[in-house]
C-alpha cells in the first residue's frame, strides 16, 4: 500500500513539475503578452489532459488493487469457515468422549 501511494506521489509530483517548468518557461520567454497568454492557456489545457490520464490511469490501478484484495479476503472467510467446522467437528467428539467416559464412570461407581 505505502509502494503504491510512493508511486502515486512521485508521479504526481512529476506532472505538477513539468506544469511549472512549462508556466516557468512560457513567462521567462521573449514572448508578448498575446503570446504568453496562448502558450499557458495552451500548457494548462496539456496539464488538465495529463492529469485526466492519470486519474483514470490511477482509478484503474486502485480497481485493481481493491479487486484483489476483496479476492483475498473472501479467500481468508473461506479458510476461516473451514477452520470453524473442522474446530467444531474436533470439540464435538471431545464431548461426546466425555461424556461416554463420564457415563462409564458413574455406571461403574453404581455397581
Amino acid at each position: 500500500m505505502e509502494e503504491r501511494d510512493s508511486r502515486l506521489s512521485l508521479i504526481f509530483a512529476f506532472v505538477a513539475g513539468a506544469a511549472c517548468g512549462a508556466v516557468a518557461g512560457i513567462l521567462l520567454a521573449p514572448y508578448s503578452g498575446q503570446e504568453i497568454r496562448k502558450k499557458i492557456g495552451e500548457a494548462a489545457e496539456k496539464a488538465k489532459e495529463r492529469g485526466e490520464e492519470l486519474a483514470h490511469e490511477i482509478r484503474d490501478k486502485v480497481g485493481a488493487v481493491v479487486e484483489k484484495q476483496k479476492e483475498n479476503i473472501e479467500g481468508l472467510i473461506e479458510e476461516g469457515k473451514e477452520v470453524v467446522v473442522e474446530k467444531k467437528s474436533i470439540l464435538t467428539k471431545a464431548i461426546e468422549a466425555g461424556k461416554r467416559a463420564a457415563k462409564e464412570e458413574k455406571d461403574r461407581l453404581e455397581a
